[in-house]
């Protein structure tokens, strides 16, 4: 379900049009950016988008079936071998009486859509896309990865239809059920997987059960009773104040430091802390379910996981998904 450098592809965008008046001369406009937390800002260098075409169409008023379309745009994506084929797609979509602002930013305006998803399994390997997505953590960031859970279903049906791919269909796909993982802490409607940030000493990448524990046994957080209650983690940032409450002393109870670059921080410390020196979508998965993959049943479950950065000096939040398939 990823792209391939060096191949030609057509490019459809879904578009739908929410007023109760028709809209006429719609730009449907896509463009593709280098992987990773694109957030919108245009003057972050790392993140430049290349147009891949456009088409004009009209749209009815949303209480008729012609207000939503697929539309083709009228170029293929041709990726330059010098490309991964991970690239992130960007679309917009305006009219006169409904104009976008100019701004690709799918976290606030509703005239842009954005897709940052990888579906990977088997023996396919992660540490190009890990070491990718590693090294654009920037040094005032924080990346949090975190396992989607039942969100995993709608997805994979949104993205592969009734059509039968290489994983199968999308109906034979099933999210895992909370028992039998093995990694994380659950908050929210998901899991809270994985911390990594820069420190005086160098990037640490710290395991989200691990720091838990180590928070609970310290102090720094007073466990709820209430199983309703909504969990310290589930705010995105709070691992991260957590970790820095807990201090550089405890680093050794939850997580990895490493001098190196964040690329290889992110790639070392995953490989350590749970466990998975192979590197596999395969090894992964088994790894979330704590190795009892046999046990589970046959093709094992597809994990959801997501990957968020924030940078409050850049003001800007984004995020890249894959999704692993046992």
């Amino acid at each position: 379900m990823s792209p391939t450098a060096g191949r030609r592809y057509r490019v459809f965008v879904r578009i739908w049009n929410l007023g109760l008046l028709p809209a006429i001369g719609v730009h449907v406009r896509a463009w593709f950016v280098n992987p990773g937390f694109f957030g919108g800002n245009p003057s972050n260098p790392a993140y430049q988008p290349v147009l891949i075409g456009g088409a004009m169409v009209n749209l009815e008023d949303r209480t008729r079936p012609g207000a939503t379309a697929v539309v083709e745009l009228d170029r293929t994506w041709d990726i330059p071998l010098t490309l991964t084929g991970h690239e992130c797609l960007m679309a917009s979509v305006s009219c006169p009486l409904d104009p976008w602002s100019g701004a690709l930013d799918a976290n606030h305006d509703r005239h842009v859509g954005q897709r940052n998803l990888q579906i990977l399994a088997g023996t396919a390997e992660l540490k190009t896309t890990l070491a990718t997505l590693g090294g654009l953590v920037t040094k005032a960031g924080t990346l949090e990865i975190t396992h989607g859970m039942g969100e995993v279903t709608p997805l994979l049906r949104g993205v592969m239809g009734k059509a039968k791919t290489e994983f199968g269909t999308a109906a034979r796909l099933r999210a895992p059920s909370a028992k039998w993982l093995a990694l994380g802490v659950a908050a929210g409607t998901g899991r809270h997987l994985l911390t990594m940030f820069a420190t005086d000493r160098g990037w640490l990448v710290a395991d989200s059960a691990r720091v838990w524990r180590a928070a609970l046994e310290f102090r720094i957080v007073k466990g709820s009773r209430m199983p309703s209650a909504r969990h310290p983690f589930a705010t995105p940032g709070m691992t991260r104040k957590v970790i820095e409450k807990l201090g550089a002393d405890r680093v050794d109870l939850f997580g990895v430091v490493s001098d190196a670059d964040p690329a290889d921080a992110l790639v070392t410390g995953i490989a350590k802390l749970w466990g998975v020196p192979e590197l596999t979508a395969g090894a992964l998965a088994a790894a979330l379910v704590g190795g009892q993959m046999g046990r589970i049943g046959p093709g094992g479950p597809a994990h959801l996981l997501r990957f968020a950065h924030h940078d409050p000096e850049l003001q800007e939040t984004g995020g890249y998904s894959l999704v692993l398939i046992g």
